[in-house]
Protein backbone atom coordinates (compact mmCIF):
# COMPACT_ATOMS: atom_id res chain seq x y z
CA UNK A 1 0.00 0.00 0.00
CA UNK A 2 1.39 3.52 -0.73
CA UNK A 3 0.29 6.94 0.05
CA UNK A 4 -0.19 9.92 -1.64
CA UNK A 5 -1.01 13.68 -1.50
CA UNK A 6 -4.18 14.09 -3.61
CA UNK A 7 -2.78 17.76 -5.07
CA UNK A 8 -6.35 18.28 -6.94
CA UNK A 9 -8.60 18.07 -3.95
CA UNK A 10 -5.91 20.35 -1.72
CA UNK A 11 -6.31 22.59 -4.73
CA UNK A 12 -10.05 22.05 -5.18
CA UNK A 13 -10.56 22.80 -0.95
CA UNK A 14 -8.66 26.16 -1.31
CA UNK A 15 -10.86 27.64 -4.25
CA UNK A 16 -10.14 29.33 -7.67
CA UNK A 17 -7.21 28.33 -9.37
CA UNK A 18 -6.11 32.12 -9.93
CA UNK A 19 -6.48 33.43 -6.66
CA UNK A 20 -4.24 30.69 -5.02
CA UNK A 21 -1.44 31.59 -8.19
CA UNK A 22 -1.72 35.19 -6.90
CA UNK A 23 -1.08 34.43 -3.62
CA UNK A 24 1.95 32.19 -4.11
CA UNK A 25 2.95 34.76 -6.51
CA UNK A 26 3.02 32.65 -10.03
CA UNK A 27 1.40 32.25 -13.45
CA UNK A 28 -2.13 31.70 -12.86
CA UNK A 29 -1.33 28.39 -14.64
CA UNK A 30 0.94 26.84 -11.95
CA UNK A 31 -2.00 25.32 -10.13
CA UNK A 32 -2.59 22.95 -13.46
CA UNK A 33 1.00 22.07 -13.08
CA UNK A 34 0.91 21.10 -10.08
CA UNK A 35 -2.60 18.98 -10.34
CA UNK A 36 -1.17 17.02 -13.63
CA UNK A 37 2.07 16.58 -11.88
CA UNK A 38 0.86 15.59 -8.35
CA UNK A 39 3.73 17.61 -6.81
CA UNK A 40 4.04 20.15 -4.73
CA UNK A 41 7.58 21.74 -3.53
CA UNK A 42 7.95 22.39 0.56
CA UNK A 43 7.98 25.82 -0.49
CA UNK A 44 4.57 26.06 -2.23
CA UNK A 45 2.69 23.60 0.23
CA UNK A 46 3.73 26.06 2.99
CA UNK A 47 2.15 29.27 1.29
CA UNK A 48 -1.11 26.99 0.39
CA UNK A 49 -1.26 26.49 4.19
CA UNK A 50 -0.76 30.11 4.81
CA UNK A 51 -3.11 30.95 2.23
CA UNK A 52 -5.90 28.42 3.83
CA UNK A 53 -4.90 30.38 7.09
CA UNK A 54 -5.79 33.65 6.10
CA UNK A 55 -9.35 32.79 4.10
CA UNK A 56 -9.84 30.85 8.05
CA UNK A 57 -10.65 27.14 5.62
CA UNK A 58 -10.64 24.93 8.23
CA UNK A 59 -8.71 22.24 6.14
CA UNK A 60 -6.99 18.60 7.59
CA UNK A 61 -4.15 17.97 5.74
CA UNK A 62 -4.27 14.26 6.64
CA UNK A 63 -7.13 14.11 4.66
CA UNK A 64 -5.50 14.41 1.86
CA UNK A 65 -3.78 11.62 1.51
CA UNK A 66 -4.81 8.62 -0.77
CA UNK A 67 -4.70 5.11 0.00
CA UNK A 68 -3.30 2.95 -3.18
CA UNK A 69 -2.89 -0.85 -3.66
CA UNK A 70 -1.43 -1.89 -6.71
CA UNK A 71 -1.79 1.47 -8.31
CA UNK A 72 -6.03 1.27 -7.55
CA UNK A 73 -7.39 3.87 -5.41
CA UNK A 74 -8.82 3.36 -2.00
CA UNK A 75 -9.64 6.31 -0.12
CA UNK A 76 -9.87 9.80 -0.83
CA UNK A 77 -11.36 12.39 1.10
CA UNK A 78 -11.89 15.89 0.44
CA UNK A 79 -10.47 17.32 4.14
CA UNK A 80 -12.97 19.85 4.74
CA UNK A 81 -14.87 19.65 8.19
Amino acid sequence: MQLEFDVSGFLNALGPRAEVAKFVGVSRTAPYGWMRRGYLSSVTMAKLVEYSRQRRLKLDMNKFFVRRRNGAEEEVTNGRG
